[in-house]
């Protein structure tokens, strides 16, 4: 390396760059605690998506996990339970054992990806281990890029790459790829929504009646009578994921089947719009389902704003008719209402009423009736009115995205080209409501796919303010679901244009920090880093090299999300095999006279003073001693131990700082005395 050879080396500004075009624009930046605080309750709601349940009247489910993963056999098996092979199961069975490659085709949510997997659990595997791609790869990285191991079992699901070539070359593609799985003895299912191509297999759905059979079982105190309403119903759903959810339902919730029903069909929400209710009641409802759970004095004056800009667009300009009462708007929605009730929460100065749906499926529910049944009238003034509220504050921006988000899983066209594609061009607080929407899109496994489809187009060269868009929701919920695509594509955003790069340097920090608090992600992610900074190290001395390392140094002295301790401690002392990937950053910043200021620096952080001084703290800092010194040039080893006894020297006192650094320094020692044993 260039920077290796000179220890002292003064810091220079970066040479200039050719980027007119890009920065012809300028989007205003994004407040930095208005992203940290907006990750934290992503990163919450992710994690705990059962519990969030209620606060954004949104179905629950389990915390999201990252789609491109391996499946163990347990998870596959519990998958598997009462699975029922549809028709189309067979011959797709006998081409995937001959062709080790098959695509299935079909409608969404008709069960593709469990059939999938039954496939593939059906070949003679090594390991009973089934890894997940992305679905962003195409035919070429699957051919070139991506390692495939004999007797293993590979699942690209909701193929998104699956039209950018033609048919013919496809096919090409796909015979190609099939000869080199046969070859190493792998086997591999496609996915992809849409109709049957030429040589996919089109799927079909079991028989969900049967399915329903088999999944609720005998359940204790059900008649006969409830369980043949619950069949007829479950006949009727659209795909086999919510007839399992039925039967599960009708089996453990105490409740009467008549009820669960009710609720599952949104019957109620529909008799009330059945019964034309007035434009003010419309309007209720729509704010509600755009903003819930708010205080009720927020919420009424939404509910005055919304009005008022139909108002303006109709050109009703005449003042409102004089009444002799004032109207008791607030008994509306607090004690007579069918769907809409109030909540008091908080204690103290602190309690207000909030206004919300009385059904956890209500919220979905309006929001398809809207769609459904209202046209233009309707929906110019709610689009007006929903794209405003990005600029609202933290907690009501929130809840207008996950509206967003909820309605992409009605009319995904309407949330992309009326609200995100126009949020992701415009203000700073536009952009981060649209990232916070592709981020809780994330909870729902059919839109996930989608969710990252839209980010990436915004990468491409459709303006500044999107890419940074892109930068900012591939740092949030995209980041848990597809880790190394985000990574790799935040990279890429990292070493393009400053204000570009900035936004992407500050995403890449987040999605490290949001990692820290999830099992096994921060080392994962940190691996990622470490082969996409090595890939930039060769080029000495050049423009991509010095932003590669700025990121490295981002992260070395990046915070937790709470703010609490520095973020390489909590990976250090919490993040099991962090310490070598974090030793390998640390060499590289320490081997650029640029950026070891900044390494040193981030070092003292983490290591003066500490909290933790067990006996763990201490493997994990010698474990990042001895990756530091392995890695470092020798020519620079002396005198950067120099610099590092001279900063790490005064430990405050503490003599639980005195036990790591000592840790630190004596890996180097070690390290050393072994190379000239040698």
């Amino acid at each position: 390396m260039t920077d290796a050879k000179e220890p002292e080396e003064a810091e220079q500004p970066d040479p200039p760059e050719n980027t007119k075009s890009e920065e012809s624009e300028e989007p205003e930046d994004i407040d930095e605690s208005a992203l940290n605080q907006s990750a934290t309750v992503i990163n919450n709601f992710l994690g705990y998506v059962d519990a969030s349940a209620a606060r954004f009247g949104m179905g629950g489910g389990v915390p999201v996990r990252a789609t491109t993963r391996d499946l163990d056999p347990a998870e596959i098996a519990g998958l598997l339970t009462n699975y029922l092979e549809p028709e189309a199961f067979a011959p797709a069975l006998e081409d995937l054992a001959a062709r080790h490659l098959i695509v299935v085709s079909g409608d969404e949510e008709i069960g593709k990806r469990v059939g999938a997997i039954a496939l593939l659990s059906r070949m003679p595997l090594v390991q009973g281990r089934i890894t997940v791609l992305s679905p962003a790869r195409t035919l070429a990285e699957l051919a070139t890029q991506t390692e495939f191991k004999p007797g293993r079992a590979y699942l690209l699901h909701d193929w998104i790459a699956a039209g950018t070539e033609s048919a013919a070359v496809r096919a090409h593609e796909l015979a190609r790829l099939a000869g080199k799985l046969v070859e190493i003895g792998s086997f591999l299912v496609l996915t992809r929504a849409g109709g049957q191509g030429r040589d996919e297999h089109a799927w079909n759905c079991p028989d969900l009646g049967e399915l329903f059979d088999v999944t609720v079982g005998a359940p204790p105190g059900r008649n006969p009578e409830e369980l043949s309403a619950a069949r007829e119903r479950a006949v009727e759903l659209p795909s086999p994921a919510r007839v399992v959810a039925l039967a599960r339902r009708v089996a453990a919730d105490p409740r009467p089947v008549a009820e669960l029903l009710a609720e599952e069909e949104g019957g109620e929400v529909a008799a009330w719009f059945d019964a034309k209710p007035s434009r003010e009641d419309v309007h209720l409802v729509a704010v509600l389902a755009f903003a819930y759970r708010m205080p009720e004095r927020i919420f009424e004056s939404e509910l005055s704003r919304l009005s008022a800009i139909r108002a303006e667009l109709e050109g009703d300009l005449l003042p409102p008719q004089v009444r002799d009462a004032e109207p008791q708007s607030r008994m509306a929605w607090s004690r007579e209402h069918p769907l809409v009730t109030v909540v008091a929460e908080g204690s103290g100065a602190a309690r207000e009423r909030r206004v919300v749906f009385k059904g956890v499926h209500h919220r979905r529910q309006v929001i398809a009736e809207l769609v459904g049944r209202y046209g233009f009238t309707l929906w110019q003034p709610l689009r007006a009115w929903v794209r405003s509220l990005a600029a609202s504050g933290l907690e009501l921006q929130i809840q207008v995205s996950a509206g967003v988000a909820i309605l992409a899983g009605v009319s995904l066209t309407e949330s992309c080209q009326e609200f995100l594609d126009v949020w992701a061009s415009g203000s700073a607080m536009e952009r981060l409501a649209a990232a916070n929407t592709i981020s809780i899109m994330c909870a729902d496994d059919a839109l996930a796919p989608e969710a990252l489809t839209l980010a990436l187009s915004w990468v491409a060269d459709v303006g500044q303010a999107r890419a940074m868009t892109a930068a900012l929701a591939l740092g949030g919920g995209l980041a848990i679901r597809y880790p190394a695509d985000t990574v790799n594509w935040l990279w890429f955003l990292a070493l393009r244009a400053v204000r570009v790069n900035v936004v992407a340097r500050r995403s890449l920090a987040l999605l490290f920090r949001q990692a820290a608090e999830r099992e096994d992600a921060s080392r994962t992610v940190l691996r990622l880093l470490r082969v996409l900074v090595a890939t930039e190290m060769s080029e000495t001395g050049s423009i991509r090299t010095r932003k590669a390392l700025d990121v490295v140094v981002d992260l070395l002295e990046a915070d937790t999300l709470d703010g609490t301790r520095p973020l390489a401690e909590r990976m250090l002392t919490t993040g099991s095999g962090c310490a070598a990937h974090l030793g390998r950053l640390w060499a590289w910043a320490l081997s650029s006279g640029h950026h070891r200021g900044h390494a040193i620096r981030a070092l003292r952080r983490v290591l003066i003073p500490s909290s933790e001084s067990g006996a763990a703290a201490v493997a994990a800092v010698s474990e990042l001693g001895e990756a530091i010194w392995a890695h470092l040039p020798a020519e620079l080893a002396e005198p950067i131990e120099q610099r590092l006894r001279h900063a790490l020297g005064d430990a405050g006192g503490a003599e639980r700082s005195h036990i790591l650094v000592q840790a630190l320094l004596s890996a180097g020692s070690r390290h050393y005395n072994h190379q000239r044993l040698r």
